[in-house]
């Protein structure tokens, strides 16, 4: 299982915030698999960190979040980046192409709804228009 799909979304884009406002205090690769790293949280606690690259989920921080669950928080995230930060350009380069992506289809829905809408007659458009307010504010 990789990093990324280990963690959650919002886990990674709080580990990039973390890793890009310098949040991540210091690290260490102990051994092939393990990274160590120190985290300055939120609330300014700071946060240890152990990221196990094998199996992420066997991961480990002592925050509230994360403590005794097998999950990957941001503190962990913040970590990874700064270890890696090739990856975290592959992470942002995926976020971009997926903001693109979406920004392509609300545009050609966008333009799929114009296009029905100018289809239809003026009777129709009334008739449409009353369904969908009747819809949104139920029966009358």
């Amino acid at each position: 299982m990789s990093f990324f799909s280990a963690a959650s979304g919002s886990a990674l884009w709080r580990g990039y915030e973390y890793f890009r406002d310098a949040r991540v205090l210091l690290w260490q690769q102990t051994d092939t698999n393990t990274l160590q790293g120190k985290v300055r949280g939120s609330g300014e606690k700071i946060y240890t960190v152990s990221v196990n690259l094998e199996h992420p989920r066997a991961s480990q921080c002592d925050c509230p979040h994360a403590a005794g669950r097998k999950i990957v928080c941001k503190h962990m995230a913040a970590v990874y980046f700064a270890a890696f930060p090739q990856e975290m350009e592959r992470y942002l380069a995926l976020v971009e192409e997926g903001e693109r992506q979406q920004e392509r289809r609300w545009e050609e829905q966008r333009q799929e709804i114009w296009q029905y809408v100018n289809s239809l007659t003026k009777q129709q458009l009334k008739e449409q228009l009353y369904q969908a307010l009747q819809e949104k504010w139920g029966q009358w």
